[in-house]
């Protein structure tokens, strides 16, 4: 999977260092694994501190198609197709993001997951310890049943502590969802949610050393939908791991959860994926 992205320039470690690099992948590698999951972060992007005009962009898409099976007669026909572009841009006072992802898998013509979210954030006066942020976002997930959903909402974000390389930020407000479910073992038998949520992001990020970085993300969502008239949480969390390889290629790690105590249809209420990669990565300049 090839990603591109622009950040600010800035200088390289050593060919020591680089050995280190490798030698983490390594072992970071033998001992991932993957599941199927997609929580969205919006602290991926690795934001500057000051107040510079700053425009960031990555993007990433890749498929597979093959027929392949034991018996001529019985092919298995396979097509998967994943994709996510990104972009951002930061003025002196305020930010603008829009994230975008798909993940689409057929196999013998029969959809097996289907996955796909648009996000779209502003956030005003970004550079102020306590700011204002405004959201959008619509989504769908066939696989677990979720024809589309459909949020709006806005709310505060405050920096609680921002030095030596490491920012902790918490964010609260509230959101308008409208979602429709598709039920289990029927033909095409939906039945559609409104609730008003109240919703609490963490977020922690800490440059380790001039090659390592992390970051994470928590959501906690809480309100009451109008069919069954019941509260309704959803907890989920989302962590990078970045090892900086040499000027352009990075390694990452990671990590993804959700929980829902009460889902609208019969479902797995605990989702995860642990995967891993190599991001190439194009440097550019602050205006």
């Amino acid at each position: 999977m090839l990603f591109i992205s622009y950040f600010q320039k800035g200088n390289y470690h050593t060919s020591k260092t680089i050995k280190i690099s490798f030698l983490c992948l390594l072992v970071i590698f033998i001992f991932s694994m993957s599941a199927f999951s997609q929580i969205l972060n919006i602290e991926k992007a690795k934001i500057p501190r000051d107040s510079a005009v700053y425009l960031f962009s990555n993007g990433a898409i890749s498929w597979r198609i093959f027929n392949r099976s034991a018996a001529a007669d019985d092919p298995v026909k396979f097509f998967g197709l994943n994709g996510n572009i990104n972009v951002g841009y930061f003025s002196k006072k305020h930010s603008y993001q829009w994230l975008n992802s798909l993940d689409y898998l057929v196999i013998n013509e029969n959809p097996f997951t289907s996955f796909a979210f648009s996000h779209f954030r502003i956030n005003f006066m970004r550079s102020q310890k306590i700011s204002y942020e405004l959201f959008s976002q619509g989504q769908y997930d066939l696989w677990r049943g979720l024809k589309w959903r459909i949020i709006g909402g806005g709310g505060l974000r405050m920096m609680l502590f921002n030095e030596h390389k490491t920012s902790l930020i918490l964010g609260t407000g509230i959101f308008y969802e409208n979602e429709t479910w598709k039920i289990p073992n029927t033909e095409n038998e939906l039945i559609n949610v409104n609730a008003l949520k109240s919703s609490t992001y963490v977020t922690f990020r800490t440059d380790l050393k001039e090659y390592l970085s992390f970051n994470m993300i928590n959501y906690y969502q809480i309100g009451r939908d109008d069919v069954f008239n019941r509260m309704r949480q959803r907890w989920s969390v989302d962590a990078n791991f970045n090892v900086k390889l040499s000027a352009h290629f990075d390694f990452k790690v990671s990590f993804s959860a959700a929980y829902e105590n009460r889902p609208i249809v019969p479902i797995t209420k605990f989702i995860y994926t642990l995967s891993n990669g190599i991001q190439y990565r194009l440097e550019g300049k602050n205006d």
